[in-house]
């Protein structure tokens, strides 16, 4: 994959008529892409989704493939993957030879979402934790607490747990500590400007690696109901997600 002095300057000139700035970095077979607004607005759902469809626009016909990886207040984050690099990477890793000096990052861990992979013993196993309660959090997004090799993926999916204002931050609380203690995956929590758009509900979202684990999912949901939630809830795949499935009896793969 070019570096980024290679290719940085060309999308930019393709972002800047929207008022909009970029910047990356590089990791072995991934760049990291932070594509940020102005100060006085806020990125939405539906500029970030434009912003996606013109970097897959800029990068058609090479070895990159674009993936997301969130929306914050003011940017939107991508992993552009050289494919190239993880075909190597998942043929070591079937062959057993993966320690024969290929190096394994942190952004490439996630950006790859290679669920065998996560077991490997070079991946890192750190946390990311954002440091605000959701009820005095700010801007639109979420907050997140997640290991760092976590992503999205067709098997991941999260119980999701509708709170009250009164509710939320101990419960965010409790999952971020258990995600710091390495006894989840990943969580997130709405924040008030997020919860505005629902009537005033938060929502809590405590992830599982693979929705096929019936055993994790019941693990993850016992530890949901020794914190409180006792009433049902509902537990949706991530390919639900992404193909916009709501307020149907299709959105939810289990209730429990």
């Amino acid at each position: 994959m070019p570096a980024p002095s290679t290719y940085l300057p060309r999308l930019k000139e393709l972002l800047e008529p929207d008022g909009l700035t970029c910047s990356a970095d590089d990791e072995h077979c991934v760049t990291f892409l932070t594509v940020s607004c102005a100060k006085d607005r806020v990125m939405t759902f539906d500029e970030a989704t434009r912003i996606a469809g013109k970097v897959a626009y800029f990068v058609n016909g090479t070895d990159c493939e674009v993936r997301f990886d969130r929306i914050a207040d003011r940017s939107v984050s991508f992993y552009l993957v050289d494919t190239r690099y993880v075909r190597e990477f998942q043929n070591r890793l079937a062959t057993g030879t993966l320690a024969s000096g290929m190096p394994v990052g942190e952004w490439a861990a996630a950006a790859m979402r290679l669920p065998s992979a996560y077991d490997v013993g070079d991946m890192p196993t750190s946390a990311h934790i954002d440091d605000e309660v959701p009820t005095q959090a700010s801007g639109y997004g979420f907050l997140w607490a997640r290991r760092s090799f976590f992503d999205s993926t067709r098997r991941t999916g999260k119980w999701c747990v509708s709170c009250t204002a009164e509710q939320v931050d101990e419960l965010w609380l409790s999952m971020s500590k258990a995600v710091a203690a390495g006894e989840l995956l990943a969580a997130l929590a709405s924040t008030p400007g997020q919860a505005a758009t629902h009537g005033g509900t938060y929502l809590v979202a405590v992830f599982t690696k693979d929705w096929t684990d019936i055993a994790d999912m019941k693990r993850v949901r016992e530890m949901l109901h020794r914190a409180g939630v006792v009433h049902e809830i509902g537990y949706k795949r991530d390919l639900e997600t992404d193909n916009n499935v709501y307020d149907t009896p299709q959105e939810w793969l289990v209730r429990a």
